[in-house]
């Protein structure tokens, strides 16, 4: 998966470390497309963060994708949070 996105958030940081993401899409297909994000971490060496994306307009309204992220590892810049649009591309990597 490749995402991308943008929005307004104000300030400077980073973290980089181990990621966990959980979702209930029934198809790696469900996960691609615009989504709504909302996130939040702290970093001031140890660093800590998540993310809480949905599809805010699913093509089957009795299900809705959602995904789960989180982050542990080392950052800088305090803390942060932002509410994003994003848009996933789904990359196969079997063929």
């Amino acid at each position: 998966m490749v995402s991308h996105g943008g929005g307004v958030v104000p300030g400077a940081g980073g973290l980089a470390g181990a990621q966990v993401r959980i979702s209930n899409a029934r198809t790696p297909a469900e996960l691609g497309g615009p989504f709504m994000d909302v996130g939040g971490s702290a970093a001031d060496g140890f660093a800590l963060g998540g993310d809480l994306s949905f599809d805010p307009k699913p093509s089957d309204p009795a299900h809705r994708a959602i995904a789960v992220t989180s982050t542990a590892g080392i950052g800088l810049g305090g803390k942060g949070g932002a509410f994003v649009f994003t848009v996933t591309n789904i990359i196969s990597v079997c063929r």
